[in-house]
């Protein structure tokens, strides 16, 4: 997974592989409402520019396939 996350932050030019995972959360079909559970300025600041990360379709699904571990067809 964090290969990946890698790979998509590389390929975008982002820096923080958390706020790569957070903008796939942000845009997976399901809706889901990521958690942060931090309280520390520098983490939510961080986590705040996912909200500017895009992500194409191909990238989003090269992040689903490692987390599931499996491809995805």
């Amino acid at each position: 997974m964090r290969a990946a996350l890698a790979a998509v932050a590389a390929e975008i030019g982002a820096g923080d592989l958390a706020a790569v995972a957070i903008a796939w959360l942000l845009r997976h079909p399901a809706r889901l409402v990521p958690v942060l559970g931090s309280m520390k300025p520098e983490r939510l600041a961080a986590m705040v520019k996912a909200l500017e990360i895009s992500l194409d379709r191909q990238q989003w699904f090269a992040i689903l396939e490692a987390s599931e571990g499996r491809p995805v067809a």
